[in-house]
Parts: structure tokens; sequence; C-alpha cells
């Protein structure tokens, strides 16, 4: 583990770093009860320029996950440009926002036989690196 051994320096984490570490890992979960929304971040490129530092804690500027989730919840789900994240509702903002917009923007379902049929063809990548977008799949997850 990096947990610091002695003393804190640049090659190892302190503990409260290494939880916050940790929650960032294991994805977002519905604070009250437990249930996993959103799978965590895959590891690997966490130090690497233009990874995690824009996504997830710009020191100084406000994180893009933040603007994708105000952005999100403000314009697609209300509708409302003076929406304010700290009203979320974890038990039933994210259940409404998986049932208006979720078909259109989420890739919960991999059958593409219709867009075969219709002679389509698609060639994707998308890196591991990429701290916008995870590169599982949330299969299982519920918003519950």
């Amino acid at each position: 583990m990096l947990t610091c051994k002695n003393t804190d320096s640049d090659d190892c984490l302190t503990a409260p770093q290494v939880a916050a570490l940790s929650k960032i890992y294991s994805g977002a979960k519905n604070p009250r009860t437990g249930a996993q929304i959103l799978p965590g971040w895959s590891p690997g490129v966490e130090a690497e320029p233009g990874t995690w530092s824009p996504g997830l804690s710009d020191a100084g500027r406000t994180p893009a996950q933040f603007t994708f989730a105000n952005t999100y919840y403000g314009q697609a789900v209300y509708e409302d440009p003076k929406w304010d994240f700290r009203t979320l509702n974890f038990d039933e903002d994210v259940r409404y926002g998986d049932e208006k917009v979720g078909t259109v923007v989420n890739s919960n379902s991999p059958d593409l036989r219709s867009f075969r049929a219709r002679g389509g063809k698609l060639i994707q990548y998308h890196g591991w690196g990429d701290a916008a977008i995870r590169p599982s799949p949330p299969s299982s997850i519920t918003s519950g």
C-alpha cells in the first residue's frame, strides 16, 4: 500500500489521503443506503498530466466531474439553469434522472442488432486512462 510508514512525504500517502483515494476507486454510492450508483475509477494513470487533475481535483478551478454532474441535473434532468447541486436527493434525483434521460445518455445495453441489420458499422476505441469516462460498464448497478 502507499500509506506513509512514519512521516508524510512525496513518496507516500497519509491515512486520510488513502481513505479518499479508496472512495474514488470504489465509485459513487448513495450516502444514506450505501447502494452503488456508478462504478469506480480504474487505477493506473492518476499522476499523468491531464487525467485526474482536471477531472477530479483541479486546484483553483471547478473540476470537470462537478461541471458534468451539475450540467446533467441542471440542464438535462431538471431543465433549470439555476438548479443547485446542494439540493440533490440521492434517493429520488438519481432514479428520476435515470428514468427521464437515462435511455438517451447511458450505454446500458450492448444490443446493436438493429444497427447492424441496417448495415451500420462501428469502430470505437476508448482508453482506460480517461478520467471523464469510466471504462467499466455500470452493468448491475442500480440507482437505489
